[in-house]
């Protein structure tokens, strides 16, 4: 569309002076004595584009991947321009002759829009796909929906999306005229605006029209949007003529209403939104001039008007940076213009490295004379005739067999396979077609090279500076996955580590870190809630299972299966796909650091509602024990006829029930009650006292708890106007029941509920409250009668610091919200590595550790907030009243930038320089710190060892083992080993260093005084051949040794994934920033354990979970295939119980051909648990399944494995599933009981499914099948073959079936006992022979063996009518084979 010429209009000038386009200046800004800021932007660079003297600039676009810019003309030419000296990079010819409409860049290539097609063109401009359809004929705007796909819309009646992988059109959806102009995405809409005027509201997903917001009255020039905010420019219709509106309209998207417009000093064509540090505008207009706005303040910067030096072309083309640092403008006059901000602004706060062509340098010329150049970097020149002189006569000559050159193991670790041919970058580190000659002679062969053997593994880098203890450690795997894996080989410890395969296990170092926090960890294993995803809950899980771990590994599967379900961890972008994990483009200390504040926070807030009193729905995974309730909860102790308590029900609450002596029909009533499966427990309480009622009211009645499929109800069985309801039986009406309605909970999560009407025979009044937390004794305080505070949670009391924020307006208004706050963010001083500031005064430069976190916690800074008195938003002056010092001190590092980075350095740097002027002014030398450490460590027992060997700082003489240090410790460190924090009357915070152990007290006379020691601290490793990761270093505590090693004694240990190696405190505070950079640091207390030694483990995990069997499926869909467990059946210690469990695909392996032809693992198939089933294995119904659970799963599942484990698609569906479908969490608990209980599980290949369950069994409570008939460093025999061989009978025959495996196995252990009567030679014979018969039949099993077998009688009961059925077989395997 052309505007035409448009008159300047009065603007501001960059002098400050405004211009009314006559020529006159006016001051803009009076001179009251303040001084306004320089400009934000400055101009850079610009230059003439190719083919700039023949066309103008149609669109610009910064490359969102690589620190590119990228212009598109209207000839149809694209060129790149590489970072802020606008390097050409790439330039081609798009189209032949239309003009570009619109450029994206995806990943490596760049989308070209123009007129009526789309091209897809690489980076380094090789054409990839062109798109041409009859849908494509006046193309305007694209906008990518997700990453492999793009919305493609214009003045057309149909918008499009097209999908980048298969290249073709997947959807078409109709809009109204005139199509479409412009695209721009928010959280939940897709915005379109057209030349009418209007921005229409797209669903995203189902591209429907919601909501259609009239803009201007004219056409649209552009919009932009940020979080909740719409902002348009556009024209309004005057007069039959379109006119530019110098307002900006605003629009609210949650309530899609209009706000109060903007008003601009220029003609906007062009906006964005610039979000830094507030939701800022950037206006341009088409005559040259932007300006840079804040939204309802009216800064100096906002004032502030930046030109363009167009030379009177006009503005056609502008982007913004996604840094926000950089905008381009392209104009019609074919010149590109970048602006920026800052000292080195960039396009990308993260780039990927652009990738360039290699350059040939010529040869230089050097003397004739130099002996030391190489002859080799001569060309060589071929004579036109004759032989050359190395080209030696044949006799002279004798053919030597030379091996190849080993391939480069970088080329191996790099390698992509694509059909059967590897595919991977040149190193760099060989020049082609050399091959070095070693030459060798009799000499040298003969005796014994004075070269040592290097002590590296081949194809390890000699020359990478990270030590080994820290490198990415990585599982080998082969065809028996992990099983032949050594990892002690990694951890020499008993501590247990965690494996990297699953995805999101960045997190693992901050799971080691919560772990060893030890009133995290008790608090953590004694929770359990109704949620079926809580992290809380998992974590517990985890934590129980590196308790029971000695040594070996675990898996937080589980926990980052919960941790992926949760949409606050997607709304912070912490949950990673796979492709950004394996391409290595995640900043892992920002993302690390944000998790350590998303964990704590999320724990908290599970913990506080877990203390509430929840009702469970039908969907609930985990029922309220009532056990657990009425012995630990409510405090319900029955009391006998004289107001004694009764030792033997209070001992012993499970086995509560109607007095013998009561009547039949009370009896009768209670059977009734017991074979409704809403029942968990009748008890009989001839006087209970409800303590929190003023006055106190006694009750004596029969109280019955149900647990139906809504909640749990306490009752009072008086009245008869229920019974129906609740029980629908007449033998019931004269024991029905009062229900309490209305609930309410108290402020620390305790059920009350409201009796309504007066019952008869009760003197309650309509309003009377029953506080069911503290029935009986009324040891503690009832919540509602003391009106206490909130109850608080194990985070709240370990990192909780109140905070008191107080807002001061510039009118005096001031406003106080109070917070609590878990992590502290480090706040570096501007040092900016010079020794003078502008002003000529001194910068300083040294900083401690203690300084900068009193300034980061009692930081007082500018914000914008919303003042009551002015009734807008205003400048505020924030600050910061701490009220109390947490137990834990947890600081996020913060190293965002390069000033940041480079203040850890300054500080390292003058630590290191005092230090060797201190050993200079004491005479005393470093080079003891330059001799080698001993490999052996402390071990070494050579009393004239010339190597180093370092001191044991730990707090006992008492140590465990001892690692090898391939890396001295760095002995500076800025980090201390511990503080001194002191709380002033005015809530500001004093902080010391405590550089000596000695100083940091157990306890302070003062009590507004805490003496910490530094506990953590968890490191990000960069590694140049590889994606960075983490490591944690944790000081462990004595509780932890006393568990797993029996000793006493606090040592420091280095927690690599899977890797454990014990260091010193000071290799754990000291950080080399080249390749060990800080990003979380714990604080505690130092006498934290004395404090919470009170806190005991208590599992939650009782009988009644056995019993609990809610559905996700309606009852009328459900087919039962299990008998649950009656009371008297409850599984007793060492009781046989047959397992086996299904599992289904949720992401294929990947695997890689090597050059020699064999094939490797990089990453094993994620497996997932879809079926569990446990039979009995003694009683009547033994044999008999108690559990048969299908496993519900929110993930996508890749494949069912339907032939192996007979799981149908529809079968995990909770909408037509016919399967008794339950959730992970309500089978793993019943697991975790029968593992607590101490049954034995007996099944076939146990180890691989208790691996996938993510559950840990003790060695003495698994009997597993495979390893009862199996022969070492032989073949592992499945299943079906044992059951045919050895019973008789033919399993499997179709499918797989849990309840059939779980019951052969059972029967393949009582045949093993029944043959191990005869002694273990017996035993080993008739293995030896089942192999010798597997090895004839090539394993397989023969039909018309079976087929036999079948016919003569399944169930052979007599031992001589077995021995003749197996005779026979022999016969007819022998006759077969003749």
């Amino acid at each position: 569309m052309n505007f035409g010429s448009i008159p300047p209009d009065p603007s501001f000038t960059p002098d400050g002076v405004l211009d009314d386009g006559t020529g006159a200046m006016i001051e803009a800004f009076p001179d009251d004595g303040e001084v306004y800021p320089p400009g934000e932007f400055v101009q850079i660079k610009n230059l003439m584009v190719d083919g700039g003297d023949q066309f103008g600039v149609s669109s610009v676009a910064f490359d969102r991947q690589e620190e590119l810019l990228w212009m598109g003309n209207a000839g149809g030419h694209v060129t790149s321009y590489f970072s802020l000296e606008m390097q050409k990079y790439t330039s081609f010819q798009a189209h032949e002759t239309d003009e570009v409409r619109q450029l994206l860049t995806v990943d490596n290539n760049v989308l070209v829009l123009t007129k009526d097609n789309l091209r897809i063109i690489s980076k380094f401009g090789r054409p990839q796909h062109k798109h041409v359809s009859d849908n494509l004929f006046n193309m305007q705007c694209m906008l990518e929906s997700s990453s492999t796909s793009v919305i493609l819309g214009g003045h057309q009646p149909v918008v499009i999306e097209y999908d980048l992988e298969s290249n073709k059109e997947i959807r078409q959806v109709e809009v109204a005229d005139p199509g479409c102009a412009i695209l721009r995405h928010s959280s939940h809409y897709i915005c379109a605006g057209d030349t009418s005027g209007k921005v229409t509201l797209y669903d995203p997903k189902s591209l429907g029209k919601e909501h259609v917001l009239q803009a201007h009255s004219g056409t649209l020039s552009d919009f932009d949007v940020h979080g909740n905010q719409l902002v348009t420019c556009g024209f309004s219709n005057r007069m039959g003529n379109l006119t530019i509106d110098r307002y900006l309209m605003v629009y609210d998207l949650r309530i899609l209403k209009a706000l109060p417009p903007l008003q601009m000093a220029v003609e906007p064509m062009f906006l964005r939104f610039v979000p830094t540090y507030t939701d800022r505008i950037c206006v341009v207009s088409q005559t040259g001039q932007f300006q840079v706005m804040e939204q309802g303040a009216l800064t100096p910067s906002s004032m502030i008007m930046y030109h363009v030096l167009t030379e009177g072309a006009a503005i056609t083309a502008f982007d913004l940076g996604s840094s926000h640092q950089v905008i381009g403008f392209g104009d019609s006059g074919g010149y590109l213009h970048l602006f920026g901000s800052g000292e080195q602004p960039v396009f990308n706060l993260y780039s990927q490295e652009t990738e360039f062509p290699s350059v040939d340098h010529p040869a230089h010329s050097f003397s004739i004379t130099d002996e030391l150049t190489p002859l080799a970097s001569i060309p060589m020149q071929y004579p036109t005739s004759g032989k050359l002189l190395s080209d030696w006569p044949v006799e002279f000559c004798k053919r030597e067999y030379r091996k190849p050159a080993r391939i480069d193991p970088e080329i191996l670790r790099t390698m992509k396979m694509v059909q059967n041919v590897g595919y991977a970058p040149n190193p760099g580190n060989r020049q082609r077609n050399q091959i070095p000659y070693v030459l060798s002679t009799g000499s040298q062969s003969q005796s014994k090279s004075n070269v040592p053997d290097s002590p590296q593994e081949r194809g390890e880098d000699p020359f990478l500076v990270v030590a080994k203890s820290y490198r990415k450690v990585e599982i080998k795997y082969s065809k028996l996955g992990v099983e032949d894996f050594d990892f002690r080989h990694y951890n020499k410890t008993y501590f247990a580590g965690l494996e990297t395969h699953i995805p999101n296990a960045y997190c693992n170092a901050m799971l080691q870190v919560l772990y060893f926090l030890e009133p995290l960890r008790v608090s953590l294993l004694s929770h359990l809630c109704s949620r079926e995803f809580c992290l809380s809950c998992e974590l517990g899980f985890l934590f129980h299972m590196l308790d029971l771990q000695k040594g070996k590994t675990c898996q937080a599967s589980n926990f980052l299966r919960a941790f992926r379900t949760i949409p606050e961890a997607s709304a912070l972008s912490l949950v990673l796909s796979d492709t950004e994990e394996s391409m290595g483009k995640v900043n892992l200390p920002r993302l690390i650091q944000n998790w350590n504040r998303f964990i704590l926070q999320q724990v908290h807030s599970e913990l506080l509602d877990a203390d509430m009193y929840q009702d469970t729905g039908p969907l609930s995974p985990i029922p309220i024990s009532p056990k657990a309730v009425m012995a630990d909860k409510w405090n319900l102790i029955p009391k006998s006829n004289d107001g004694g308590d009764d030792d033997s029900k209070k001992d012993d609450h499970k086995e509560a029930a109607p007095n013998k002596g009561d009547s039949s029909e009370q009896e009768g009533s209670a059977s009734d009650l017991k074979k409704n499966k809403q029942v968990r427990y009748i008890g009989q309480f001839e006087s209970l006292e409800i303590s929190c009622l003023d006055p106190p009211v006694t009750l004596r009645q029969q109280l019955v708890i149900i647990m139906n499929r809504q909640m749990m109800i306490l009752t009072v069985v008086t009245d008869d106007s229920y019974e129906e309801m609740i029980f629908g039986d007449d033998e019931l009406r004269e024991k029905l029941v009062i229900t309490f309605t209305e609930e309410i909970r108290c402020s620390d999560g305790a059920m009350v509920r409201a009796l309504r009407g007066k019952p008869p025979g009760y003197g309650f009044e309509p309003d009377s409250r029953l506080c069911l937390s503290n029935v009986s004794s009324g040891s503690h305080p009832c919540p509602i009668c003391s009106s206490g505070k909130a109850k608080n949670s194990v985070i709240k009391e370990l990192f909780g610091s109140d905070i008191q924020n107080t807002f001061t307006c510039r009118c005096g208004e001031k406003m106080v919200r109070e917070m609590t706050a878990s992590v502290f963010d480090l706040n570096y001083p501007d040092i900016k590595g010079r020794a003078k500031d502008v002003g000529g005064k001194e910068v300083r430069q040294e900083y401690t550790f203690a300084e900068v976190l009193q300034q980061s916690m009692c930081l007082d800074h500018a914000t914008q907030a919303w003042c009551s008195n002015c009734e807008k938003y205003q400048p505020h002056l924030q600050t910061k009243i701490v009220q109390c010092l947490p137990d834990v001190l947890s600081l996020n590092c913060h190293l965002e930038n390069q000033r940041e980075l480079e203040f850890w350095q300054v500080q390292n740097k003058i630590l290191e320089q005092r230090k060797k002027e201190e050993e200079a002014a004491s005479g005393t030398s470093s080079s003891h710190s330059k001799i080698k450490y001993c490999r052996y460590g402390n071990k070494c027992n050579r009393p004239d060892c010339k190597f180093r060997h370092v001191v044991a700082d730990r707090e006992s003489d008492s140590y465990t083992e001892s690692g090898y240090y391939d890396e001295p410790a760095s002995e500076i460190s800025w980090v201390p080993v511990g503080l001194k924090l002191k709380l002033t009357e005015e809530g500001k915070v004093e902080a010391t260093n405590l550089d000596d152990p000695s100083q940091i007290l157990l306890e302070s006379d003062d009590p507004n005084t805490i003496y910490y020691e530094v506990m953590v601290t968890v490191a990000y490793i960069k590694d140049s051949k590889a994606a960075g990761h983490l490591v944690s270093n944790v000081r462990v505590s004595e509780p932890y040794h006393q568990r797993k090693e029996r000793v006493t004694c606090t040592q420091w240990y280095l927690f690599n994934d899977f890797s454990i190696t014990p260091i010193e405190r000071q290799e754990a505070l000291s950080f080399n920033l080249s390749w060990k950079l800080p990003c979380v640091i714990y604080f505690a207390r130092k006498d934290l354990l004395n404090k919470y030694n009170h806190l005991q483990v208590r599992n939650p995990i009782c009988s009644d979970l056995l019993f609990m069997n809610a559905s996700l499926v309606t009852p009328r869909q459900k087919h039962v295939t299990f008998i649950p467990l009656d009371e008297d059946e409850l599984p007793q210690e060492n009781d046989l119980v047959g397992l086996d469990a299904e599992f289904v695909t949720l992401n294929q392996e990947e695997a890689e051909l090597r050059s020699d032809g064999t094939r490797s693992m990089i990453k094993p198939s994620q497996m997932s648990v879809a079926r569990v089933t446990c039979v009995r294995g003694k009683g009547v119904l033994a044999g008999e399944p108690f559990i048969d659970d299908y496993i519900s799963t929110q993930e996508q599942v890749v494949d069912y494995l339907t032939q192996f484990s007979g799981i149908q698609p529809g079968d995990l569906d909770a909408a037509i599933s016919s399967k008794h479908l339950t959730t992970l969490k309500s089978t793993y608990l019943k697991l975790r009981y029968l593992v607590d209980a101490g049954v034995i599980f007996v099944g076939h290949g146990l180890k691989k499914d208790f691996r996938v369950i993510n559950l840990v069994v003790p060695k003495n409570q698994v009997i597993d099948t495979v390893d009862l008939f199996h022969l070492p460093r032989q073949r592992m025999i499945s299943l079906k073959f044992l059951a045919w061989h050895f019973l008789t009978i033919n399993i499997q025959s179709v499918t797989h079936d849990s309840i059939e495996d779980a019951r052969t196995a059972l029967k393949l252990h009582n045949k093993y006992k029944e043959m191990s009567e005869n002694g273990p030679d017996y035993v080993r014979q008739l293995i030896k022979e089942m192999y010798d018969r597997g090895r004839k039949l090539q394993w397989k099993i023969e039909p018309e063996i079976t087929e036999n077998i079948q016919k003569s009688g399944e169930h052979l009961t007599d031992d001589k009518e077995r021995e003749t059925q197996e005779r026979d077989l022999v016969g007819i395997k022998n006759k077969n084979s003749s």
